[in-house]
């Protein structure tokens, strides 16, 4: 019998037989599986490791979780076997596993944390109501200390890390796909993802900005990507409000409402030890590839429509802009004052130079001298001798509204352009399919994805 602490004994295909090893001689390895036969290996397909390194003050995840009640963990070489508290042990290969070192080993960041422990030692929660009032109650403790004196652990792989080392906040996002549940426009597309680009993301706008439905959707987004979501807030209306938008989407089953002691009784109660879902919902590997690849060029006609809509609304906003800004100016001119003149058909930008050059003379209430006249035909091609019988004030006052139409005309056409374009491109129609779509499959694909918990984003 070997020592388990001391060595480890790995065959062909990974297993641990340290312990069930008996007996040797020569080639010929003799192990007692425990099922009342003995197998013989040859030595040549053992690999004996020795010398193993004591790991400590480490979290250890698997694909499945953090593995808990570690009594130690000892690495030899690209193995790692961890002992557990109820006496049983286990050997994991290094990639397997995510180990996640403790940063307050590191005497830097220990002196950080030190003095942010010692800045709330001297802050109180009556302290916070005064900038605050009434967010705390009446609690006068010292809140903060409570919480920095049971931190114990902090992961090099937090984002903490970032700020105590300046490391760049972005992260590799392994999937460019992404899917839209919930009413989404171009802002809130690219929030979403830079979301998934970096650590740290701070979204902001004003109420009705569509801040909940940008939630929503990294919520379902990061499920999709097999990962777990904290949704927490200072008060449970707000998360609430993300719970009942879930559910009315038919994505109930994605939450667990806790907090309250109250709301942790009822969802362990809703729980039971093994649920059946539908048949249908069971996806391999493959199912989830092709609602991938449906959803990649899905996301080609989301993008398109996205910026159209986004172009229409800019150019509407700017043409309505341009129509109030005429009416102020006609106003201040009184337009029944205002003289009609003729100009040659010009765009916009050549009639705005000319009324650049117009504004510069000198004595606006003239008429044109020779100068000015000769330099208006020969650069700016104005060629018409009834034109010059107008005072240069005038020409300047019927020359900018004349602007302003040549603007609110060029406006009106690209509008109706990338109207004409999104019905004739039926892009209204797709995005509803899409919709449809999502609505179909969203349950299956997320569930799907849950149940296979082995499935990795490609």
């Amino acid at each position: 019998m070997f020592d388990e602490e001391a060595v480890l004994i790995i065959d062909s295909n990974g297993v641990d037989v340290t312990k069930k090893m008996i007996d040797y001689e020569d080639d010929i390895v003799y192990v007692d599986f425990g099922n009342g036969k003995i197998y013989t290996y040859n030595k040549s397909s053992l690999t004996l490791f020795r010398n193993p390194v004591l790991i400590s003050e480490v979290v250890v995840k698997t694909n499945f979780g953090i593995l808990n009640n570690i009594a130690k963990i000892l690495k030899f070489d690209s193995y790692y076997k961890i002992f557990f508290n109820n006496g049983t042990n286990k050997v994991y290969s290094e990639r397997d596993l995510f180990i996640e070192n403790n940063l307050l080993k590191n005497p830097r960041v220990m002196e950080l944390f030190n003095y942010f422990s010692e800045m709330a030692s001297n802050l109180t929660i009556e302290d916070l109501n005064n900038t605050n009032e009434g967010s705390f109650g009446n609690l006068k403790e010292r809140f903060l200390e409570k919480v920095y004196s049971n931190i114990r652990f902090v992961s090099d792989s937090s984002v903490i890390s970032n700020y105590c080392f300046d490391v760049e906040n972005s992260v590799k996002n392994d999937c460019d796909t992404f899917i839209y549940p919930f009413s989404f426009n171009l802002s809130q597309q690219d929030a979403l993802k830079k979301v998934f680009s970096n650590k740290i993301s701070v979204i902001e706008g004003p109420p009705g900005t569509g801040k909940t439905q940008t939630i929503l959707n990294i919520i379902v987004n990061a499920t999709m990507r097999n990962k777990t979501v904290a949704v927490v807030s200072n008060n449970n209306t707000a998360t609430k409000n993300v719970c009942d938008k879930l559910e009315k989407q038919g994505l109930s089953f994605l939450c667990a409402t806790l907090g309250k002691r109250d709301n942790v009784n009822v969802f362990l109660k809703s729980q039971s030890d093994f649920k059946k879902y539908p048949s249908n919902w069971e996806l391999d590997e493959t199912q989830v590839n092709d609602i991938y690849e449906k959803l990649k060029n899905m996301n080609f006609i989301i993008n398109k429509y996205l910026y159209q809509r986004n172009n229409l609304a800019s150019i509407s906003q700017e043409l309505e802009d341009l129509k109030l800004e005429r009416e102020y100016f006609l106003k201040s001119k009184n337009y029944s004052e205002l003289k009609k003149i003729t100009f040659p058909f010009m765009d916009a930008s050549q009639l705005h130079e000319f009324f650049l050059y117009l504004n510069k003379q000198n004595n606006k209430s003239e008429f044109f001298n020779l100068r000015v006249q000769l330099l208006s035909m020969l650069k700016f091609k104005f060629l018409d001798i009834d034109l010059y019988k107008n005072t240069i004030k005038d020409i300047l006052e019927s020359l900018e509204d004349e602007v302003y139409l040549k603007l609110i005309l060029k406006l009106e056409d690209e509008k109706k352009n990338i109207e004409d374009d999104m019905i004739n491109l039926n892009l209204e129609r797709d995005l509803k399919n899409i919709l449809d779509f999502l609505c179909c499959y969203l349950e299956i694909l997320l569930l799907g994805i849950i149940i296979i918990k082995k499935f990795m984003i490609k």
